[in-house]
């Protein structure tokens, strides 16, 4: 996977790679310490598959450009104060994770997963706040339409693999990221699909593709 990493602070920075690293074991990290630098790393190829950023590097408004140019990139971001009418503009524009900078490696371990399985959340920095889960519709522009299901695009895509037998392993090759973020798609999967294994989701997944209205596709990621 492609990582834009884009903070002032390298300390940050190091931080983030660490936490992405225990998420996915194969990544290329590009690192930005000011917006200059990372809309210019943003706009070149290829493209990135998630970028972790401090909230003051881009406003609502770049943000739902770069989630308009870019559908399947995955952007958390890392917050200093937890407002919520901030907030709220950050998730009507497209983010996929707020987070607090002062958030431990856990929750911010979290965040990722919950992004890469397709959900966009809020994470609390107190251990008495609890994240608040949002489905497609807080940011409906960086989704696919997802029909009943209620899948990401990157998640069709494994679904379609899925369903035509390949393995994790291979699937993982053909689309181009790591093994273990495909097993997290799979298991979202089956639960979307009530299946009980990989064999029973095959199945089920073929009924499901065949009676499916068709979906708009999407650039694959690189």
């Amino acid at each position: 996977m492609r990582i834009l990493l884009a903070d002032a602070q390298a300390l940050v920075r190091e931080g983030l790679k660490r936490v992405t690293l225990q998420i996915e074991g194969t990544c290329d990290f590009i690192e930005a310490a000011d917006a200059a630098t990372a809309r210019a790393a943003l706009r070149g190829t290829p493209p990135f598959d998630i970028a972790w950023f401090d909230e003051t590097l881009f406003t609502a408004d770049e943000i739902a450009g770069l989630r308009h140019d870019q559908p399947r990139l995955l952007l958390l971001t890392l917050i200093a104060h937890e407002e919520v009418p901030q907030s709220a503009q950050l998730l009507v524009a497209g983010i996929n994770a707020l987070v607090p900078k002062s958030a431990s490696t856990d929750i911010l371990a979290a965040a990722l997963r919950l992004a890469i399985a397709g959900n966009v959340c809020v994470r609390g920095n107190s251990p008495a706040h609890s994240p608040a889960i949002f489905t497609d519709r807080t940011a409906p522009g960086s989704r696919r339409g997802t029909g009943p299901l209620k899948l990401t695009a990157r998640q069709y895509d494994v679904l379609r693999l899925v369903a035509q037998g390949r393995s994790n392993k291979t699937i993982a090759l053909e689309l181009g990221i790591g093994v273990r973020t495909v097993k997290g798609h799979v298991s979202v999967i089956l639960r979307a699909l009530h299946a009980d294994n990989r064999a029973d989701a095959g199945r089920t997944a073929r009924r499901w593709l065949a009676r499916a209205a068709p979906v708009r596709t999407s650039p694959a990621l690189a």
